[in-house]
């Protein structure tokens, strides 16, 4: 049967029908591409949205560091930090348990945080500190906050996940140091700091070094501004011996040209 004898009404169909499928097609990957971004944005404010607790964390965790060190009663920032620990994990459950496509697997460094902050008698306050940076890093390396390919994110993400908990970390390491050295003798201190103080007296040595070179350096430098000074002088006295010459010289050949003059005069 040839399509001659097809009914007008069922070539309009196939027409149409050949026109729907490719916009068909068309609006389905839109949509699929509008969804993977909008999906890919829900994990980077999912990670924002749990790295502001986490931060409030890591200043409640300074904090009761800094009692201990300071002897001071901790109960407010212990109160402080299974607070913020109770709210991350309320959040988690919120904004990850709720979307099925969400997949920031950091469970595991949530429970390492946990279990390091139970038993931070016995592993000791760095071990809860490390932990608390190594669930900040997690949440940046899965909730895409890491792959914004725009520029101002990637220097704020930098900041963010980066130099944020290193300055922190910096900031608790030199109170640390400062009130180690307030509370003990100079003689314990080093007991207890060796490395530290044999890189300051190697830093020291280095700075004795220096200073000294420099002294040798302004020493040389002043005798070369002295034998300048001396060269300047002979060069002047021998500069003045030389125009007085010139001018003597001058003097004799002015002499020998009116001797000359006289002698050709006599001749004539």
């Amino acid at each position: 049967m040839g399509l001659k004898n097809v009914m007008i009404r069922y070539k309009l169909f196939f027409v149409s029908v050949m026109f729907t499928i490719p916009i068909v097609l068309l609006l389905y990957f839109f949509i699929t591409e509008k969804n993977i971004a909008i999906r890919f944005g829900a994990k980077e404010y999912y990670g924002n949205e749990i790295l502001r607790i986490v931060r409030v964390l890591m200043e409640n965790t300074l904090h009761y560091h800094r009692d201990i060190l300071d002897n001071n009663e901790a109960s407010s920032s212990i109160a402080g930090i299974n607070s913020s620990i109770s709210d991350i994990s309320n959040k988690n459950k919120s904004l990850l348990e709720s979307d099925p496509y969400s997949d920031m697997i950091q469970k595991k460094q949530f429970e390492d945080l946990e279990e390091s902050w139970k038993n931070i008698s016995s592993n000791g306050y760095d071990s809860f500190h490390q932990s608390i940076r190594d669930y900040w890093s997690r949440i940046g390396d899965t909730s895409n906050l890491i792959l914004d390919p725009d520029l101002d994110s990637y220097y704020l993400m930098d900041f963010t996940l980066l130099r944020v908990p290193e300055s922190l970390t910096l900031l608790d390491s030199a109170y640390s140091l400062i009130c180690g050295i307030t509370s003990d003798n100079l003689f314990v201190q080093r007991s207890k700091n060796s490395a530290i103080w044999t890189e300051y007296e190697d830093v020291q040595r280095e700075y004795t070094l220096i200073k000294n070179s420099i002294e040798e350096l302004n020493n040389a430098f002043e005798s070369a501004v002295q034998s300048v000074n001396m060269l300047n002088d002979v060069l002047q006295r021998n500069a003045a011996k030389y125009e007085m010459l010139t001018g003597q010289a001058v003097l004799s050949s002015e002499t020998a040209v009116s001797l000359a003059e006289s002698v050709a005069f006599f001749k004539t």
